[in-house]
């Protein structure tokens, strides 16, 4: 059964292992569609995140981490449903990935393929409705 309920501890457990993961809050608010003040907020355990945003970061790592994104959902208080089949994102061409070596010093490289990644990705299968009664503010 769904709770509405919210624990600011597990959002706060979720986001840090997404951080300890490698994906820093800046991302995780482009991810989720807000501002990074707004992701270190959550981070605290300050406010609840809305239903779109927290969804959009849940599907944005849902393949390289099912665990985490199951659990920031639902720390939330909505729920889960598993995506359906989330398509491949398309590869990115050599050329481009060529670009990006040239063009990033290294240590910046891995965040630029991954904006790209995610600007090319594929909408995500199996979104699903909130909760009768939530908000999708965020």
């Amino acid at each position: 059964m769904h709770s509405q309920e919210w624990s600011g501890t597990r959002i706060t457990a979720a986001l840090a292992a997404l951080s300890d993961a490698g994906i820093p809050q800046s991302r995780m608010a482009r991810m989720a569609g807000v501002n990074r003040s707004q992701v270190n907020r959550w981070s605290r355990g300050e406010n609840r995140p809305g239903y779109d945003p927290v969804r959009k970061l849940a599907l944005a790592v849902w393949r390289s981490h099912p665990g985490i994104a199951r659990e920031l959902v639902e720390a939330s208080g909505y729920a889960w449903a598993e995506p359906g089949s989330v398509p491949e994102p398309p590869p990115i061409p050599s050329e481009v990935l060529a670009a990006i070596k040239k063009n990033y010093p290294p240590d910046q490289q891995d965040e630029v393929i991954a904006m790209l990644r995610e600007l090319t990705a594929p909408p995500s299968a199996g979104e699903s409705e909130p909760p009768a009664g939530t908000s999708r503010a965020g």
